[in-house]
């Protein structure tokens, strides 16, 4: 179920895990390679904030914000609406329109 998939994405993200091994963040140990695999992991932390911030952007204001907090905080659909003041069922509306510019941004096409 769909209520099942955002508990596990957020527990993923509470718990610094992700598909793949995790986030790549040393666990446990020191040393030298522990001390790199921070700093590797520092730097691929701001290359995913820059992209995120390139998506956004592409977006366009007033469209950047309903992805924000629907895609990157994983808030429901009706509070976002909420947060905004919005009628209900108009952000649906709205966030299609944003995931259609992300859908260009990204360069995918429809099939």
């Amino acid at each position: 179920s769909g209520g099942g998939r955002r508990s596990e994405s957020r527990r993923r993200v509470r718990d610094g895990g992700g598909t793949r091994g995790g986030w790549g963040v040393a666990r446990g140990g020191g040393g030298r390679s522990a001390v790199r695999a921070r700093a590797g992991s520092a730097d691929n932390g701001r290359a995913a904030r820059e992209r995120v911030a390139r998506a956004l952007e592409a977006a366009g204001p007033g469209l950047s914000g309903i992805l924000f907090r629907v895609c990157c905080h994983l808030e429901g659909l009706e509070a976002a609406e909420r947060g905004f003041g919005w009628p209900k069922r108009s952000g649906k509306l709205v966030l299609q329109i944003a995931l259609d510019r992300l859908v260009r941004h990204y360069g995918i096409r429809e099939d």
